[in-house]
């Protein structure tokens, strides 16, 4: 069975995909890109439109 987890941070995203064979998860792949969505947050803690485009 192939799972994978995505993780979205107020700096990076991250993306893990596994398989799970015999109760053990094997990673197949895994991605992270800098996407800095906390960098402009606003008044309210909000992230911006902008920010919000690039994940």
């Amino acid at each position: 069975m192939k799972l994978a987890s995505i993780d979205i941070g107020t700096h990076s995203t991250r993306l893990l995909i596994t398989d799970y064979q015999n109760n053990k998860f094997i990673p197949l792949e895994r991605k992270m890109k800098i996407t800095r969505l906390g960098k402009n947050l606003d008044e309210n803690n909000m992230i911006g439109k902008d920010s919000a485009r690039k994940a």
